[in-house]
């Protein structure tokens, strides 16, 4: 407040002397001084001088790197797909979990008479805290996160986390599990319903029944009630083991041990195969075929080929396929390319016949016009022969690969083993070009390729 005596005025250093000897330093807003002074808005209080107030320092924070909310993938026309829903997050070896924001130490405040206040300083994490099993550490490389130390499944309880070596579902998988694909070993005590996926690096045991699901696994696939009729492909970079499997389009394996009986189903398997009983279908393998019946009494055409390797096969099939579709594609796009090629020359001849014409009042939009579409023709031709081109090498390319795994297919010294009936109508094909298709029952026999590499055919005992 300013008090001059009466008839008197104050200026500004009067202010600032007065405001020093009170011991005032910091904040002086002379601006509002100033104001107050010019108006001689005397006997009023006013503010003078602020104080800077500290600043607190922010807590440390952590942020969870994965998702708890699923997943879903879209149909072609838009549509949500649930059978794509994945609510298991898998994780590989090193992946960052946790990251934390580590707290700041905040900003001192300075009193009016120039006096530090401190600042509170932000509340610290300790990321162990969060750790919630022996899957996970800080990550020797940068403190503020957790890594994985292995692949396997996400886990999260309230603010703990691990990963785990094994997902066990204790149900069905349908629509309130989803598909999974982790590199975790999976456990499913029930069954796997048709339209879903399962996707591991490790093992996958299932102790109800598989339907028309897909499986792709590198590890084993243990199926303990059976695989029923499907379109959907089992790919399995180990042992695929189940009760039975009927009608079944597309298994691989390396190898199979089926207890009960496979039916009218397609395998391709890259080792073994055990069986109690094939019939129908065409069973593919590579060293050993040992069932106890093959075929059945009425007859049904079932085929089999042994020492021949099953993954090679697959390849060589799905390379030819491949091979077709592109000359197929090179034909169509030859066919579009000629018809392009005609109609270049037919502009020209006009745009030719015009320029003559020009030398006499022709008109010159007309001309204009046809050397843009004779641009746009040069252009598309170009890009028609880049696509030739590109198709060329991508088939020169998949006939080489094929050329080069085409010898691999034989595998030396394939058997045949039935130990109980092989009945009529069995084809059995060994090696590359060896086939023989029975015409009565016969028991107990084994089927093995002589030096000649003919199929012969020997009593089991």
């Amino acid at each position: 407040m300013f008090r001059p005596a009466e008839g008197e005025t104050i200026e500004m250093p009067e202010v600032l002397e007065a405001l020093e000897k009170a011991g005032v330093v910091y904040g002086i807003i002379k601006e509002r001084i100033a104001k107050v002074l010019e108006g001689k808005n005397y006997f009023r209080r006013f503010t003078a001088a602020v104080y800077s107030p500290p600043v607190p320092g922010t807590n440390a924070k952590v942020d969870f790197l994965i998702s708890d909310e699923p997943t879903f993938s879209e149909t072609p026309d838009g549509r949500v797909d649930y059978h794509t829903m994945q609510q298991f997050k898998g994780v590989k070896k090193g992946q960052p979990i946790l990251k934390k924001t580590p707290a700041a130490e905040g900003v001192s405040g300075t009193t009016v008479t120039g006096e530090e206040i401190p600042a509170a300083p932000g509340q610290d994490i300790n990321l162990l805290d969060y750790i919630g099993g022996d899957g996970l550490a800080i990550d020797p490389q940068d403190e503020t996160q957790i890594i994985a130390l292995r692949p396997g499944i996400y886990y999260r309880i309230g603010n703990k986390v691990d990963i785990k070596e094994t997902l066990t579902i204790n149900q069905d998988v349908d629509f309130s599990v989803g598909s999974i694909d982790a590199p975790a070993k999976l456990v499913i005590n029930g069954d796997v319903k048709g339209g879903f996926e399962l996707k591991s690096e490790r093992d996958i045991d299932i102790s109800g029944v598989l339907e028309n699901a897909s499986i792709e696994t590198q590890g084993n696939l243990n199926v303990m009630k059976g695989i029923v009729h499907g379109s959907a492909r089992l790919v399995v970079g180990g042992k695929l083991t189940a009760n039975y499997i009927t009608e079944r389009d597309f298994i691989k394996a390396s190898e199979v041990e089926v207890k009960n009986t496979i039916i009218a189903s397609k395998i391709y398997v890259e080792k073994t195969v055990k069986a109690r009983k094939i019939v129908g279908g065409r069973t593919v393998v590579g060293n050993l075929l040992e069932v106890y019946d093959l075929g059945n009494i009425n007859g049904e055409s079932t085929k089999v080929e042994v020492g021949v390797n099953a993954i090679v096969l697959t390849r060589v099939r799905t390379l030819s396929r491949e091979i077709q579709a592109l000359k197929k594609q090179k034909d169509e796009i030859t066919e579009v390319l000629i018809e392009e090629q005609f109609n270049h020359e037919d502009a020209v001849e006009k745009l030719e016949t015009i320029l003559f014409a020009s030398k006499y009042g022709a008109s010159q939009n007309l001309v204009k016009k046809l050397e843009e579409k004779l641009k746009a023709s040069s252009e598309r031709i170009e890009e028609l022969n880049n696509q030739i081109k590109a198709i060329e090498r991508t088939t020169g390319e998949k006939m080489q690969e094929l050329e080069q795994i085409t010898p691999n297919m034989a595998v030396e010294n394939p058997v045949l083993i039935v130990k109980g009936t092989i009945y009529s109508n069995v084809t059995i094909k060994m090696g590359m070009i060896s086939e023989v298709c029975t015409k009565k029952e016969g028991n107990s026999l084994r089927f093995e390729l002589s030096d000649e590499g003919k199929i012969a055919i020997k009593p089991l005992y």
